[in-house]
């Protein structure tokens, strides 16, 4: 009916059940993942401004199960139901064959490839972006999303941070030959590309696309700390990372976001 509370809170509930589900599940430290999820401002930008297109999201972060077993047809299936709620899910189905495999990639490295050759040419990837939404539901709003400023250093820094670790301690990933850590770090690296793509166009438009991929993240950091370092290292690295994440919030919520 004309209840919109309710219809907020029931789509509100879904992604975070789907987040909170995958964390739950797979993240080495549950806790420490969903404060992630909060502390980066994921929370606030996503289950109240971008929630449409979170829940495109959600649904797909769920099937993260079927992706690990390889089940490509039930992923497909979701991300084009997703596309019908916000298109920029069909960027996920070549996403989901890029990341498999091991860390880093030929494939992994021919996607970042494509974001600095689409960096280099900027002005023509963009008209490519306006000619393929025309004929979508957004083709009133493409000029508007590629004018707006490119993702702010700091935000590009801070999602970027877990691919970056990943490509340092390359080897330990590759000794500890994890399936679900292989995956994330791809999407970190995915995430990456995506995020210093943004930087150099439209945050509001390109930098939305990396929300697909940088969920992965809070599994993957968690996991670098806990694996790659000592149990001291770790808690002071986890201290650090607090403040730091409590600062980045305090800066994109209240002084970049007004709130």
């Amino acid at each position: 009916g004309n209840r919109d509370i309710l219809y907020f809170l029931i789509i509100a509930a879904i992604c975070l059940i789907c987040v909170f589900y995958v964390y739950k599940k797979y993240s080495c430290n549950f806790i420490m993942a969903i404060f992630l999820f909060v502390a980066s401002g994921d929370y606030i930008q996503w289950t109240y401004n971008g929630i449409r297109q979170f829940l495109a999201v959600s649904l797909i972060f769920a099937c993260t199960g079927f992706l690990l077993k390889k089940k490509y047809v039930p992923v497909i299936v979701v991300i084009l139901l997703a596309s019908t709620i916000h298109v920029s899910a069909l960027i996920m189905l070549p996403i989901v064959f890029i990341v498999q495999g091991k860390t880093f990639n030929k494939r992994t490295i021919l996607f970042l490839f494509a974001m600095l050759m689409a960096i280099a040419f900027i002005d023509q990837f963009t008209d490519i972006i306006t000619n393929v939404m025309e004929n979508t539901q957004y083709s009133g709003e493409v000029d508007q999303f590629l004018s707006t400023e490119g993702t702010s250093v700091q935000r590009v820094l801070v999602y970027s941070t877990p691919a970056f670790i990943a490509l340092l301690f390359r080897k330990r990933i590759e000794i500890a030959d994890n399936q679900l850590i292989n995956m994330a770090s791809n999407m970190s690296i995915a995430t990456l590309g995506f995020m210093f793509l943004s930087a150099f166009s439209s945050g509001l438009f390109l930098g939305r696309l990396a929300i697909f991929t940088s969920l992965y993240n809070y599994i993957l950091l968690t996991w670098e700390i806990e694996n790659i370092f000592t149990k001291s290292s770790a808690r002071l690295i986890y201290a650090v990372m607090i403040v730091c994440y409590l600062i980045f919030y305090y800066y994109q919520v209240v002084i970049t976001w007004g709130l």
